[in-house]
């Protein structure tokens, strides 16, 4: 099975994007049991609920799996879904999708682009 760490997604990366920002990715994980560790993990994190971020086509590609597998961990899961046209970012969604994760232990994001981005935003 295939674990990425930092130096599969690059040390530049965290240096010149990930550090400055604040933001702090603590685990990649690629294979067809990700939704399944990403439960595990956020349980470890102590996390007991979530805001799932995606788009309508995002979700219906792995969107239902991964909240099923957080539901199964015990998370509450909330949707925030977009429509499926493509929107762009911007600071008033951004507040949209924070407003929407109201009192959530964390945030997550299925799908790439906005999607991430307004969750990392949010």
């Amino acid at each position: 099975m295939y674990r990425p760490g930092w130096s599969e997604l690059g040390d530049s990366f965290y240096a010149e994007f990930a550090a400055p920002r604040g933001l702090s990715i603590r685990a990649c994980h690629i294979g067809t049991d990700a939704a399944a560790r990403l439960a595990v993990f956020a349980r470890a994190l102590g996390a007991d609920s979530c805001l799932l971020v995606s788009d309508e086509n995002t979700y219906r590609a792995g969107g239902d799996g991964v909240a099923l597998a957080l539901a199964a961990a015990g998370l509450g899961v909330r949707h925030h879904r977009l429509g499926a046209t493509p929107v762009e970012g911007t600071d008033a969604l951004g507040d949209e999708v924070a407003a929407a994760a109201g009192d959530a232990a964390l945030l997550v994001a299925v799908g790439s682009g906005t999607v991430t981005d307004l969750a990392k935003y949010a």
